[in-house]
């Protein structure tokens, strides 16, 4: 077998130089699949470069009006298109939107961007209160190509981030700005934050507490509301009760004034009675003893002595009556005192006491010496006649005065009960209206004492977690947390503006760093460029003997691996065109260009040996299966895209392709190499290497009949040939 098979390749490697249409033929096969990799991969080489870049145009339309804020104009749209002409890294055209429009829908240009009138307005509306948001119309024209649509979206978006960006500072620096005055104050007010902070504290704890409190001054108050209500409601009937009592007091006090009026009237009878028996006395007294001075001329002494018995009783009388006069007069701060009438009656009692004394003397003296008697007598007659005018005077003049006293009494006592009642009476009104009017006002400020305290109750208990989760938290904040704060609004405006606006800078690294996009897409292309050589080989070249007397006798098994071996040979020739014209040509950068000449030689034997296998079991219809395999692999094995993007039914078939393998095992060797990664590529690959000479050593002896009968009428047909 081996013999067979041998003579089978030398007869092919001599068949490429037999003529010069056949070596130049197989020439052709060997360097044209390296110029997919060569022509594919320069277009792309580096296409995200600035000077590739410069040649998209984007073109901007500024249509920005500007805005004015605290007296200073302030125009976005300017800004960013004095941003955008210092920015090289793509063609920007500045047009008015009508060219824009024209040169959109026409192809010159890729993309549009609008800056409307109202840009800076809407950034800037945060100023009034109503925040809006800005907005950037861009349109792009993907139709022309469509990757330009993807350099344009990043070209915007790095324009909005440049933007935001610039945006961020500028509201950062203005924003820390004012915090720094409010920083300022919360410096000079430490210790005050920090009491605060410890009185949340406590409220929080106590929370409960205080809700309950204020829910009970509610129902007090409301409770101490509808009293006073009550009370209003009932000061009338208070008030008419206390007018009631104040009549019955005037009344009282008035019969008080009729009783003194007519006790000062029986006193004064009773003077006028007591003056008139002093004045009939001292007229009887007179009367007698004028008596007695006849009879003492008749030298009668016994009548004398009887006539001086009866003056001394009326005397006895008259004293008597003074001396009640006296109790009357005598008892100072009474309103019956009066010292001339209490003077007179005095003098009275003297001299009645003296005319007893003379009576005395008299009737000792009436028999010894009539002289003597006779002088007493006239004495006597004196001082009767003296008692009688004193009592005379005073009778006249104190009556008349006691009467006007009793007068005067009665009228200031009426006026006097008359203007308490009046002014009684205006306090009791002006106190009921005061009242009044203090209960309206205290019992308004009790309701809204109430309902203040029920919306405090309220309020707290709406806001109890909230104020709860802050007491939980300020637990956790000590005072070096409350100098944290103020030392963060105190922070540098400029600073906080830049970091605020770039928080961070993206530090990029490559595990395995290549030098190029081109680079990055070789090992694809590569691997694509060695399938479409193993195709145009199968392609040109024949699977099958030809039809000599010296192969007739040749196995099925000697004519694959025969034939195998020219597939084999000229494939690993195209590997190596591919390969070296990459480094040599396009440059590019192999980590390991040993391991990767190595690991393209596998490359190679397994497609050359996977494709001939199926053109060796179906010939024709085993070629067109070969191309719709390439299609298949350069979809779903992740040469191109990542395979995650890729559709479900592409990640199902994705490990039973050898592309898989092959590109995995490329990128390793020119991007860099993870040794468990390439050994697995190798042993996947070699599976495919076995899966392809086991299935043709079992499947091809046995569909060689059909498949040769199938080719034969084919031919036959007159639309194909061997």
């Amino acid at each position: 077998m081996l013999r067979v098979v041998k003579e089978i390749s030398q007869r092919d490697i001599r068949a490429i130089f037999k003529t010069k249409a056949s070596f130049i033929t197989i020439m052709a096969l060997c360097l044209i699949p390296c110029l997919y990799t060569l022509i594919n991969v320069k277009a792309i080489w580096s296409p995200y470069s600035d000077t590739e870049l410069r040649n998209i145009k984007i073109e901007v339309v500024n249509s920005d009006k500007g805005y004015k804020v605290l007296n200073q104009s302030i125009n976005a749209g300017n800004q960013i298109v004095a941003k955008l002409k210092n920015n090289k890294d793509i063609g920007w055209q500045f047009v008015t939107k009508k060219q824009a429009e024209n040169n959109l829908r026409n192809g010159n240009c890729y993309a549009e961007i609008n800056i409307p009138e109202n840009f800076s307005k809407s950034l800037l509306s945060f100023t009034k209160g109503k925040p809006q948001k800005g907005k950037i119309i861009y349109t792009k024209n993907t139709k022309t190509s469509p990757m330009t649509g993807i350099i344009t979206d990043a070209a915007v978006s790095e324009v909005t981030n440049k933007v935001r960006t610039s945006f961020m500072k500028t509201l950062t620096q203005k924003l820390f700005s004012a915090l720094n005055l409010l920083g300022a104050k919360a410096k000079s007010n430490e210790l005050s934050i920090a009491s605060m902070k410890q009185k949340l504290t406590i409220l929080s704890e106590n929370l409960d507490l205080i809700t309950n409190g204020f829910k009970s001054l509610s129902v007090n108050t409301e409770d101490t509301a509808s009293v006073l209500k009550i009370i209003n409601n009932n000061s009338q009937k208070i008030n008419d009760m206390q007018a009631e009592h104040l009549n019955d007091l005037i009344a009282s006090l008035n019969s008080s004034s009729d009783s003194l009026l007519q006790g000062l009237s029986d006193t004064s009878q009773t003077l006028a009675l007591n003056l008139e028996s002093l004045q009939l006395i001292s007229e009887q007294i007179n009367s007698k003893l004028s008596d007695a001075l006849s009879m003492l001329k008749a030298s009668n002494s016994s009548q004398i002595v009887n006539i001086v018995n009866t003056v001394n009783q009326q005397l006895n009388e008259e004293e008597t009556i003074i001396n009640h006069l006296i109790s009357h007069f005598s008892t100072n701060g009474s309103y019956m005192f009066d010292a001339n009438t209490l003077k007179v009656l005095n003098d009275s009692k003297k001299k009645i006491v003296q005319q007893k004394s003379i009576n005395n003397s008299l009737l000792n003296n009436l028999d010894i010496d009539n002289q003597k008697v006779y002088l007493l007598v006239n004495q006597e007659i004196s001082n009767s006649e003296s008692i009688t005018k004193n009592i005379l005077t005073s009778s006249s003049a104190n009556v008349n005065e006691f009467q006007s006293y009793a007068n005067n009494t009665l009228n200031y006592q009426n006026g006097l009960v008359n203007d308490i009642h009046g002014r009684i009476l205006s306090s009791l009104i002006a106190t009921s209206n005061f009242q009044k009017e203090s209960n309206d006002t205290i019992s308004d400020n009790l309701d809204i004492l109430a309902r203040g305290a029920q919306q405090a109750a309220e309020g707290l208990q709406y806001y109890k977690k909230t104020i709860s989760g802050i007491g939980e938290k300020l637990d956790f904040t000590s005072n070096a947390n409350i100098k944290d704060v103020i030392s963060m609004l105190n922070s540098n405006p400029n600073q906080m503006g830049d970091v605020v606006s770039s928080p961070f800078k993206m530090k990029t690294e490559t595990v395995f760093p290549t030098p190029n996009f081109g680079s990055n897409f070789a090992p694809s292309y590569m691997i694509i460029s060695i399938w479409v050589g193993c195709a145009m080989l199968i392609s040109v070249l024949k699977t099958t003997l030809p039809k000599e007397d010296k192969w007739k006798n040749c196995s099925i098994k000697d004519e694959y691996f025969g034939k195998m071996i020219i597939f084999n040979i000229l494939s690993v020739i195209q590997t190596f065109v591919i390969i070296n014209t990459s480094v040599l040509i396009l440059h590019v950068e192999v980590q390991e260009l040993f391991l990767l000449e190595l690991f393209s030689i596998m490359v190679s034997l397994v497609f050359s040996t996977f494709v001939y296998t199926l053109a060796s079991l179906f010939d024709n219809i085993g070629k067109a299966i070969t191309v719709m395999l390439a299609a298949f692999q350069i979809a779903g094995s992740g040469a191109i895209y990542p395979i995650q993007l890729e559709p479900h039914i592409y990640r199902m078939f994705q490990p039973f392709f050898p592309f898989t393998y092959a590109v995995s095992g490329f990128r390793e060797a020119i991007s860099g190499i993870t040794v468990g990664t390439l050994i697995f590529d190798c042993i996947m690959l070699s599976m495919f290497y076995l899966f392809s000479i086991i299935i043709a050593i079992f499947l091809k002896p046995k569909i060689y009949r059909y498949t040769r009968r199938l080719q034969n009428d084919f031919v036959e047909s007159g639309i194909g040939e061997l």
